[in-house]
């Protein structure tokens, strides 16, 4: 009795340090999924376009068209695609993008309730204001922060989205054409997944049913946007394929691109449409839609083997949109179906399966 003592003491800084070193790798990896976004993302955007085009490779190569070949066709069907969407959508865009600042005073104008009020705090903020600067010592100096011009963000966003675009496309090329057997040498690298000797099984399992995901997502929100495109067009906003668009690529981020895409359409109902009732009836319907999409269609869908833990999910958007923005809370929850994917396949990982999947409605058994 008297040796487990010293027995114990070990195990427990074994286990301290082990979950020491797990939070420094944790908040390793965030600073250089940060710091490293402009190279990261293009590889992780590459990777999931691979995923959802490698059913039509492996179909081409069935039919004896070389690799070369097949990615060359995907690749020119995806640019056309975004071509045509960039063709279509940019004017409308540029359109309301000048026509901002009339709608909003038109808005403004529409909640002149709520107006009060903020002028309220406007009015005393400015004063608090001016007291901290009656309150400085003469002498101090005012350091005022230059602010960058719209037209400089604009051109810097522009380049960074379009060395993005060209990385993911010679990238994406790349991985369709000699990226076979990769993804089985990756999973090998996990713990736990070398040892199951089916690296390879594993590998074919992710691209199915990553693939298969992908394009049903896809195919859903595709017609989220035709629904959307209707409903804004029957109210009589302007410009109704813009709208649906949006709602198409927003509805790929669960919960908030909802919630920010009725908010949106709201808005330019309310300053587009009259009367306001009549105007009202765009964003309602297009939160009817996406609760039906959300809570009936894309689980029938889909079914069980990709349900999430909302929980999970939501503070996995959260976590990628602070890290890379718009474009990480795109890419999250692929990024979390993959892992999904792998933690159902990989014994190892059972506690990670079981805390990404949805939670059983089940009660459970009481044991007597």
């Amino acid at each position: 009795m008297k040796d487990q003592g010293p027995t114990q003491e070990p195990s427990q800084r074994q286990r301290a340090a082990s979950w020491t070193g797990g939070v420094l790798a944790v908040f390793v990896v965030g600073f250089v999924l940060q710091v490293g976004k402009s190279v990261l993302l293009p590889i992780v955007i590459a990777f999931l376009f691979s995923l959802l085009f490698r059913a039509p490779i492996l179909w081409l190569a069935d039919r004896r068209f070389p690799r070369p070949v097949g990615a060359g066709l995907a690749l020119l069907t995806l640019g056309g695609l975004l071509g045509l969407g960039l063709a279509q959508l940019t004017e409308p865009a540029s359109r309301w993008l000048q026509r901002a600042p009339t709608s909003l005073q038109r808005l403004e104008h529409k909640l002149q309730a709520v107006r009060g009020s903020v002028d309220e705090v406007s009015r005393a903020a400015e004063k608090v204001q001016e007291m901290t600067e009656i309150d400085q010592p003469p002498g101090t100096t005012r350091v005022q922060v230059e602010e960058r011009s719209a037209t400089s963000l604009v051109f810097d966003h522009l380049r960074e989205l379009v060395s993005t675009t060209v990385i993911v496309f010679v990238l994406l090329y790349l991985l369709l054409v000699y990226g076979e057997g990769l993804l089985d040498q990756l999973i090998q690298l996990l713990p736990g997944a070398r040892e199951l000797g089916r690296s390879q099984t594993i590998a074919t399992t992710i691209e199915r049913d990553v693939s298969r995901y992908l394009l049903t997502i896809t195919a859903i929100n595709g017609s989220l946007a035709l629904a959307v495109t209707g409903v804004t067009a029957w109210v009589g906003l302007p410009s109704p394929w813009l709208w649906g668009t949006m709602a198409g690529l927003l509805n790929f981020v669960p919960f908030l691109g909802g919630l920010i895409g009725v908010t949106i359409v709201g808005a330019v109902a309310l300053t587009s449409v009259e009367p306001a009732g009549h105007a009202l009836l765009a964003p309602l319907a297009y939160g009817l839609l996406t609760a039906l999409e959300g809570m009936l269609i894309t689980p029938v869908i889909v079914g069980r083997r990709f349900s999430l833990n909302p929980v999970i999910v939501f503070v996995w958007l959260l976590l990628w949109g602070w890290l890379w923005q718009v474009a990480g809370m795109l890419v999250a929850i692929p990024l979390l179906t993959v892992i999904k994917v792998l933690a159902d396949e990989i014994p190892d990982w059972s506690r990670t399966a079981d805390l990404l999947a949805r939670p059983s409605r089940r009660p459970p058994s009481r044991q007597r």
